[in-house]
Parts: structure tokens; sequence; C-alpha cells
């Protein structure tokens, strides 16, 4: 209705075309957030070519494979300390945890909207890329251009903007980024976690926005991407736990409360943790080797048939695992 009312799009007068968007099954559930903009297009003439399909049916392919084979791995470990009392274990064995439920959400949800773009795909409909690496950004202005682009869009373009966005005053600039993400933290949940969250994320851009951004641009990249990965990982520690308590005591540990605790690092993290970081290190970064397989047509087909199977063996070993984003 906004879209109307500014004269981006025109009413669709088919009911018919109107409902298929509205029911759409793939992103209905968890997204992308796709606006009718994005495929009325697509919508009036309603048809896919065999590359589409085949493309499509790789893309889910893929998807699949970042849910079953990489997040339902690491949850297995992140879900494991995080019901553990933390005063049992080491910041060592924290801050693999927590690196495991980042990993874990960002190939759960990456991987459902994979899954639906590919069916989008496979139907005629182009969804937006929702996920762009977003681990490798170097600032959290960066990281949220990368991460669920189809939520910080939305809330960019209906919320932040309408509020006069940065055409205004600092002061009021600062105020919105605040209550936009003070939003978006509540779009999540209505729970303390979720809104500090979001007020977490709206203060480092805040922060940016001054002589903080300065200090960034003086740093080595490597460096910027360490600082930029770790305020990442300990905003998780908000969105994992379930009380804003255990947050805190959680980030203590994180920062040595415990000592390092690296007996427990051994019996907790085995082998198949090990090959789950690294996988996930190989696809949540834009490596090289990356790239050659998803930029050749052929090795990105094999490749895609090669985890569909993987993710077969997977889901008839392992108990029924949702996802994460069905909670929100």
């Amino acid at each position: 209705m906004f879209d109307i009312y500014r004269g981006e799009i025109f009413a669709d007068r088919s009911f018919l075309r109107f409902s298929f968007y509205i029911s759409f099954f793939p992103q209905l559930i968890a997204g992308p957030i796709v606006r009718y903009s994005d495929v009325f297009h697509s919508l009036t003439r309603l048809k896919s070519n065999h590359k589409e399909i085949l493309d499509g049916l790789c893309l889910f392919a893929q998807g699949l494979g970042k849910k079953v084979i990489i997040a339902n791995t690491l949850g297995i470990y992140a879900d494991e300390v995080f019901s553990t009392d933390f005063s049992l274990f080491g910041s060592g064995v924290a801050w693999f945890a927590i690196l495991s439920y980042s990993f874990q959400i960002y190939f759960d949800f990456s991987g459902y909207s994979d899954m639906a773009i590919g069916l989008g795909r496979i139907f005629g409909l182009k969804f937006p890329v929702n996920f762009n690496f977003p681990y490798s950004a170097l600032s959290i202005q960066d990281f949220w251009r990368r991460w669920h682009i189809s939520l910080s869009t939305w809330f960019r373009d209906y919320l932040y903007i309408p509020l006069g966005g940065n055409r205004i005053g600092k002061t009021r600039q600062f105020f919105n980024l605040i209550l936009v993400f003070f939003c978006c933290g509540f779009w999540h949940g209505a729970s303390w976690n979720f809104l500090i969250w979001g007020i977490y994320h709206g203060f480092f851009l805040v922060l940016e926005r001054t002589g903080y951004q300065r200090i960034l641009l003086m740093l080595p990249m490597f460096s910027k991407f360490l600082l930029n990965f770790a305020l990442i990982n300990i905003g998780w520690v908000f969105f994992r736990t379930e009380t804003l308590a255990d947050s805190i005591s959680f980030i203590k540990v994180l920062f040595g409360e415990n000592g390092i605790g690296i007996p427990q690092m051994i019996s907790t993290f085995d082998f198949r943790w090990l090959l789950g970081m690294l996988i996930s290190l190989v696809f949540a970064f834009e490596w090289r080797i990356f790239n050659i397989v998803a930029n050749n047509v052929y090795l990105s087909r094999a490749f895609s048939v090669g985890v569909f199977m993987v993710s077969i063996f997977f889901l008839v070993a392992n108990n029924y695992n949702p996802f994460i984003y069905f909670r929100f």
C-alpha cells in the first residue's frame, strides 16, 4: 500500500496474481522479504526455461547443504555449551561456542534463503539476494548491507528514510538509527535480549559515524575484520541466550572470568566440530576457491549434486532440526 501511495508500483487488479504473491510458500515463513515491486514483472508472465530450473535446483541443493551439513552440525556444539552451567567452562569454550552459533545462524538462515530463492527460480520468479558474505564486512554498517538484506533494506526504506534518514542533523540521525534497530530487535521477539541486541548494533552504527570511524580507517584491513567479527559474535550472545542475566554471565566468561578452560575445550570440541568449522570458513567468506566453483557452471552443478546426496545422508541419520528463523 505504501508503494502504491508513493507511486512506485501500480495497484494490481488481478486477485489471482496478488494471491499467488501473498501465499507463495518458499519465502512465506522466514524470508527473504519479497516486495511486490521485486516480482511484479515476473508474475505477469510466469515461465521458466531449462537453465533457470537447473539453476534453481542447484541453489536449492546448496541451501539444503548449508542447513543440514553445516548449521545442524555446529548447532550440536553450540547447544551443548549454552545448555550447560556457564561457571563450568572457561573463555576458550565460550568463544568456540559463540563461533559455532555465529556460523550456525548464518548457514541456517542463508541456507533457507537460498532454498527459497532456488524454488522461486524454478517457478520463474527472481527473488533478491538475501546474504552477501556478511562476515567479510569490515564495519557494522557494512555487515548490515550484507546480512538479511531484505530486512535491513525494508527498515531503511519504510522507517529510517521516512524518519529523515541522514538528511537531518546528527543528533536526530543518531536517534533514528537507535530507534530503527530497537524496532529491528523487537521484530525478532518481545524480550529484553532481542531489544538489547538491536540497540547494541544501533550503538555501533552511531559510533561509526563519529570520530571512531577515523580510527577504524587507520587500522590494517585484517585488524578491522577481526574487530568487527568479534563485535558481531559478542552481539550474538544476546540473540542466543534466554535471559539478560545469562547474556551477562556468558560475556563475563568470554572475557576470562573462569580462565581459559583448555581441558574443557579438548573434551567438548572434537574432529567433527573442526571439520564443520573448516567448511564454514571456506563458504562464509569471499575466498577464491568458492568463487572458482560458483562461477563455473559445470563445477557448480556437479558440486550441487554432491552436496544434495550428502545432505540426504545427514537427514536420514539426524533427528528433526527446524530452521532457527521459524521462531521469529
